[in-house]
C-alpha cells in the first residue's frame, strides 16, 4: 500500500559556523517534494531559506567559538550550558509540535541525547545523520564524545551516513545494523558557466573552510611560504573561525615578498565561492577528520584539482591520480611535496574532467532525491 507523504522534522545543533545552515537548506530542497510538511528546529533560523510547507521553530540559542571569550574556562562552561539548554528547549518543541512529526532527521551529533530520548518516548522515528568521521579526539573531550556517540546511536531509530566510508566510524555492530543508507546531497552550481581547463589557470592554491585545528588550516599556512618561494604560486585562504588570530600571526611573520602573494579573506557567498573555484588550480583539504565536504564537490564540479587527506568520506569520491589526489599526511612538508608533484603532472585536465563527470552523474539533485526517497521509505518501515 502506498504511504502518504511523511511529515518530516529536521533538528540542527546550532553551531557558530554558518555552514551547517546551508546543509539544512540543501536537504530541504531535496526532500520538499517528498514530504507533506517540513519542520525545522534550531537556533539562528534567520540563516535558513524559507520554503513552501516549511515550519520554522526558533529555540533561541546559538553556540559560540570557545576561543572567542577572553576567559577560556568561562567560555567552556558557557558553551556546555547553552548546549544543554538547547537540548531541553528542543525536546519541549518536539513535544509541542509532535502532531507535525512522523520522522526527524538529526544533524550534528552527538549533541542530541535529550531530544532523541523525547522522540523515543513519543514514538517518533529518528534518523541520526552522520556527516563526518570524528577522528581521534583525545583527552577528556574524546572520552565524553565517544560516550555520547554510543548513547546517541542507542537512542536513535536509524542512522544515515553521508557516504559508505563513514560507516567505518560507527562504533559497534548493533549500531551499524541501524544504518539505512547514504545521505549524500547534491552540487548546486551554474552548469551553463564556461569552465577553463585547469592547465590554463594560474598557479593559485586555495584553502576554503573553517579555521579550526582539526581542519589543518595552520599546516596549510605554514606550507604557504614554500609554495610561494619555490613554486611561485599564489595563495588564497577563505574562511574564519577560532584560529583566525593564529592564521594572521603566522602570515605576519613572513617576509614581505611572501606576504604579498597571500590573500586572506573572510567567508564568501556561494556565488563567490563558485567564482573562486572556477579560477584556482588546486584546492587543499588538510583535515584530520571529514565527511564529504560540499566544498570538495563544488571544487570538482568547477574543474579545480582537489588535494586532500584520505579521511572520512573522501575516499568514496577521490581516486588518487584519477579524480584528485591524496596527501600522505597533513604536515606542511607533505602539502608542499604533493603540490609540487601535481603541478608537474601532465594529466591534470584528464583528472579534472573525470571529477566533473562524477559530479554530473552522481551529485545532481535528481540523484540526491532518489537517495533520500529510499532513506524515508526505510526509516518509516
Amino acid at each position: 500500500m502506498k504511504r502518504n507523504p511523511p511529515r518530516v522534522g529536521i533538528v540542527l545543533f546550532p553551531w557558530a559556523s554558518k555552514g551547517p545552515y546551508g546543509f539544512v537548506d540543501e536537504i530541504i530542497e531535496i526532500i520538499s517534494p517528498l514530504c507533506s510538511s517540513i519542520t525545522v528546529i534550531t537556533g539562528e533560523t534567520g540563516l535558513l531559506k524559507k520554503e513552501e510547507r516549511m515550519r520554522i521553530v526558533e529555540v533561541g540559542f546559538r553556540l559560540h567559538y570557545v576561543k572567542e571569550a577572553r576567559v577560556p574556562m568561562l567560555s567552556v562552561f558557557s558553551w556546555i550550558f547553552k548546549s544543554v539548554a538547547f537540548q531541553v528547549k528542543t525536546s519541549v518543541e518536539i513535544f509541542k509540535n509532535r502532531e507535525y512529526l512522523d520522522l526527524i532527521f538529526f544533524l550534528a551529533y552527538p549533541y542530541h541525547v535529550l531530544p532523541l530520548l523525547t522522540t523515543r518516548i513519543l514514538k517518533i522515528r529518528s534518523v541520526e545523520m552522520v556527516t563526518r568521521g570524528k577522528g581521534n579526539i583525545k583527552g577528556v573531550s574524546g572520552i565524553i564524545n565517544r560516550f555520547m556517540e554510543k548513547v546517541t546511536y542507542f537512542l536513535c531509530s536509524s542512522i544515515a551516513v553521508e557516504t559508505r566510508a563513514l560507516a567505518n566510524y560507527i562504533g559497534n555492530e548493533s549500531s551499524k545494523e541501524k544504518i539505512i543508507g547514504e545521505a549524500a546531497r547534491f552540487v548546486n552550481i551554474d552548469r551553463t558557466r564556461n569552465i577553463d581547463l585547469v592547465s590554463n589557470r594560474k598557479c593559485t592554491i586555495a584553502y576554503i573552510g573553517r579555521f579550526r585545528r582539526e581542519k589543518g588550516v595552520l599546516e596549510f599556512v605554514q606550507a604557504a611560504s614554500s609554495l610561494v618561494k619555490d613554486m611561485n604560486c599564489n595563495i588564497l585562504i577563505v574562511g574564519s573561525g577560532d584560529l583566525e588570530s593564529d592564521v594572521h600571526s603566522l602570515i605576519s611573520r613572513m617576509t614581505p615578498d611572501i606576504k604579498e602573494k597571500i590573500r586572506l579573506r573572510g567567508w564568501a557567498t556561494k556565488k563567490e565561492v563558485e567564482e573562486i573555484l572556477s579560477e584556482i588550480k588546486i584546492l587543499v583539504i588538510p583535515s584530520e577528520s571529514e565527511g564529504l565536504p560540499t566544498i570538495v564537490l563544488q571544487s570538482m564540479a568547477m574543474g579545480a584539482i582537489v588535494l586532500s587527506t584520505n579521511v572520512g568520506g573522501l575516499k568514496d569520491i577521490i581516486i588518487d591520480g584519477e579524480t584528485g589526489f591524496f596527501l600522505m599526511n597533513n604536515s606542511p612538508k607533505a602539502i608542499v611535496e604533493s603540490i609540487e608533484k601535481i603541478i608537474g603532472s601532465s594529466k591534470l585536465d584528464e583528472i579534472s574532467q573525470n571529477a566533473m563527470r562524477i559530479i554530473n552523474e552522481q551529485y545532481s539533485i535528481e540523484a540526491a532525491r532518489g537517495r533520500y526517497l529510499k532513506l524515508l521509505d526505510r526509516a518509516l518501515e
